[in-house]
């Protein structure tokens, strides 16, 4: 993927980009802060290495400097499913999570995906408005899915368009500019 650079809401200018190895560190060290059952760094090696058919593993972060967010995305059969997206602590509520949304939704969309499909802990409130303002409904709920605290797993679907193609300006959306399209 090209690398697609973004204003966040605050300002800042963000670059996303496709996970490169040196990258490994500092997703590890997001995927720690953030998860209550992270990621093993040989999980992170696996999906970098999956190639174009592999799950792709995207980073955001300002103009050269280290990645402070991640997202791993999949494509599967005529779906997308987002396995994961982690925002560094100190940069969360920047519209960060939002900007690697877009970008995913983006790279789905333009390999001929609509529909996307995820699931997010019960309790993860934050990542469920950022979802719904995606456009992303809720579908289901597995209880007891995540065994390290036995909290369900609500299942989420959205479908083309999302709603910032839905606006006239699709280079805007909640805040975020996007530069390059």
């Amino acid at each position: 993927m090209s690398p697609i650079r973004f204003a966040a809401p605050d300002g800042s200018l963000r670059i996303v980009r496709s996970a490169q190895r040196p990258d490994l560190e500092a997703i590890c060290q997001i995927e720690r802060a953030a998860n209550m059952s992270p990621w093993t760094q040989g999980d992170f090696e696996d999906y970098l290495a999956g190639g174009m058919d592999g799950p792709i593993v995207l980073v955001c972060c300002r103009e050269s400097s280290y990645p402070d967010a991640f997202a791993v995305g999949r494509e599967i059969s005529d779906e997308f499913e987002i396995l994961s997206i982690a925002v560094a602590p100190e940069e969360q509520g920047k519209g960060v999570g939002l900007i690697l949304m877009m970008s995913l939704l983006r790279w789905a969309k333009s390999r001929g995906i609509a529909r996307w499909i995820l699931e997010v802990r019960e309790g993860n409130t934050v990542a469920r408005k950022l979802y719904a303002s995606c456009g992303f409904f809720e579908t289901g709920k597995r209880h007891g899915y995540y065994a390290d605290t036995n909290e369900a797993a609500i299942l989420m679907t959205g479908e083309s368009p999302v709603p910032w193609e839905v606006r006239q300006e699709m280079h805007c959306f909640r805040g975020v500019k996007l530069f390059n399209q």
